[in-house]
């Protein structure tokens, strides 16, 4: 299997303490500000998960993320994804949800907030697809199916606060809401590793 990003997570909680994480800028005048920069570039992935626990399935989006010592941040513009799922449970109902994810927008701000560093991502999420429903009839079987538009709102608020000074700079926003026959959960996962220089 390819190792991605958010498998040296582990090995980089260990090595954090040897690495320093802010510059510190100064003024004219030779004091501190409270503007603090990383003292290097970061490179990572910020993961986008849907969810449902009827029909079963997940859905996972990645974008590249760069964070300069400058504090600009740029993330990549993912495509759009498709999913078709269908569960039942016998001779009660049967459910096939199918539909389009589509993430746009995207911008994120290096932040010092209370003297920590946060990164605030923005993003537009539609989730737009349509739910089909079968009753079940003792003689016929599956029947009646009726087509429902399905639509739900990220459980997640934009934009999204991610603590930059977590350690192992990896850190996850999700939430779980209430869907037909079940539940949504959304997580969004911002991993972040040092550049070496």
């Amino acid at each position: 299997m390819k190792p991605t990003i958010f498998n040296y997570y582990r090995l980089l909680i260990l090595l954090l303490p040897l690495l320093p994480v802010f510059q510190q800028c100064s003024d004219e005048n030779g004091q501190e500000n409270c503007n603090m920069l990383p003292d290097r570039d970061f490179t990572g992935t910020l993961r986008f998960e849907y969810s449902r626990s009827f029909p079963t399935f997940s859905i996972t989006i990645d974008m590249d993320v760069e964070l300069y010592k400058s504090g600009d941040i740029v993330i990549s513009q993912p495509s759009g994804r498709h999913y078709d799922a269908t569960a039942e449970e016998p001779k009660t109902v049967k459910i096939r949800e199918t539909g389009d994810i589509i993430i746009s927008s995207l911008s994120g701000e290096y932040k010092i907030d209370d003297d920590k560093a946060y990164i605030i991502v923005s993003a537009n999420t539609a989730i737009d697809g349509t739910m089909t429903v079968w009753g079940w009839d003792d003689e016929h079987g599956w029947v009646n199916p009726v087509e429902i538009p399905f639509s739900p709102g990220s459980p997640v608020a934009s934009p999204m606060k991610f603590d930059f000074t977590s350690a192992g700079f990896e850190e996850i926003i999700g939430a779980t809401s209430p869907a037909y026959n079940g539940t949504v959960t959304a997580r969004w996962i911002l991993g972040l590793m040092p550049l070496l220089e």
